[in-house]
């Protein structure tokens, strides 16, 4: 599947790089140590499906174009109401409907946040959260 389709399906992805440079998109996998068929077995029912709002779809592909053009490797795992871009274990940016958590960031200037900063602010307020 290419990233627009991941997108467009809010499925989650993993974009990597290999050597040459080219991006692998991978469906996201999670730290999940049983199948998928036990997991829809232990879900009776699945409610509401996701939510995410129109802006943060809108915004999202010129944020993840922004990502590859610049070779950064990242997930993008689609919650229920929110989307996060992940870096790192400490490092995420969370994109809610009216506002944005950005964790594991000293300032807007630091390398990824900065390829993407301007395009996240159309989203809504950003909150720099500190390091525990």
């Amino acid at each position: 599947m290419s990233i627009e389709e991941y997108l467009k399906n809010k499925v989650s992805f993993v974009v990597k790089y290999s050597e040459s440079g080219e991006p692998i998109v991978e469906k996201y996998k999670g730290i999940r140590k049983i199948s998928d068929k036990e997991v829809k077995k232990a879900i009776k029912t699945v409610r509401g499906g996701r939510r995410i709002p129109k802006k943060i779809l809108e915004v999202l592909p010129e944020i993840v174009d922004k990502l590859v053009e610049n070779k950064v490797p990242f997930k993008v795992l689609f919650g229920r109401n929110e989307v996060t871009l992940s870096f790192s274990r400490t490092s995420f940016i969370r994109l809610y409907r009216d506002k944005v958590y950005v964790a594991g960031f000293k300032n807007l200037e630091e390398i990824p946040l900065s390829y993407i900063a301007d395009i996240v602010k159309k989203v809504g307020k950003i909150y720099m959260l500190k390091p525990l």
